[in-house]
């Protein structure tokens, strides 16, 4: 356990030196216990647990509760891959590992602006980089939305494909496995839509809030979720459609059987007589 003293940071302190540094976006699973983190690594919570901050020597990271690690340090290697191992155990439902790299410039002659792969912040303040990391964690947590929701859609093509040659689609645990896929998928997006909310801090500073939306633009969140829910809501229609034509088969199935049995029993009949 990290025994470190947790750090006071008072308002509007610089927490890096002007230069350029690498931000490491690192997807772990569906959330992560903050509390539990803060205490086995010396971190410090901030109001409302929005977020994890540990401090280290050559890097600083920040703990998002939808389950995203953001790491900022002047080389790649600063991601500190021992944290990650630490964070394991605190994380809940673990994905498959989804990492993302952004390019982080302090310059205090500069105006915050946001350009392709990279942030410029004339501070180093907790709460702009706060800004900055929960955008970066934020995109980072939907890609992996973004890739099951393509698996799922893919999956779905397979069913469509059967049924566009006439063919009925799958029962059985395959086809409990696709609705099992589509309804968790949805259950986590409705459950984490926190991945969406914008940060309590850009409420009180004008300039965070451009900083904000200008990193929301740059990651194109709102478009990409909206992809997201169209193909999750083509994934829904497609179950609703294969559990309806099974109910149907099934109920056919039935009918056949009863006409069976009647028939049966009414050469029963006639031979008794």
């Amino acid at each position: 356990m990290n025994t470190a003293e947790k750090p006071t940071i008072m308002p509007g302190t610089a927490l890096l030196e002007q230069g350029t540094y690498v931000l490491n976006a690192t997807h772990l699973g569906w959330g992560i216990d903050l509390v539990g983190t803060a205490q086995a690594t010396g971190g410090t919570l901030a109001p409302g647990k929005a977020y994890l901050l540990i401090l280290r020597t050559t890097s600083l990271h920040f703990v998002f509760p939808f389950g995203t690690l953001v790491s900022c340090g002047r080389t790649p290697s600063a991601v500190a891959e021992d944290l990650i191992p630490e964070l394991t155990e605190f994380v809940r439902s673990p994905h498959p590992q989804i990492r993302d790299e952004f390019q982080l410039v302090v310059a205090a002659t500069e105006k915050d602006k946001v350009e392709f792969g990279r942030v410029t912040v004339s501070s180093s303040d907790l709460e702009r980089l706060a800004v900055v990391a929960a955008s970066l964690a934020q995109s980072n947590s939907l890609e992996h939305y973004e890739n099951v929701a393509i698996e799922l859609t893919n999956n779905s093509s397979d069913l469509t494909d059967r049924m566009a040659v006439g063919k009925m689609p799958p029962t059985g645990a395959k086809m409990l496995s696709f609705i099992g896929k589509s309804l968790a998928i949805r259950r986590e997006l409705v459950s984490q839509l926190s991945v969406l909310d914008p940060p309590e801090s850009i409420w009180e500073v004008a300039s965070l809030d451009l900083l904000y939306h200008a990193l929301r633009n740059n990651f194109e969140i709102q478009q990409r979720m909206r992809v997201v829910e169209h193909k999750l809501d083509l994934i829904k229609e497609t179950a609703h459609l294969v559990v309806s034509l099974n109910e149907s088969r099934r109920s056919h199935f039935l009918e056949l059987i009863i006409i069976f049995l009647i028939a049966v029993e009414i050469v029963l009949y006639v031979i008794g007589t």
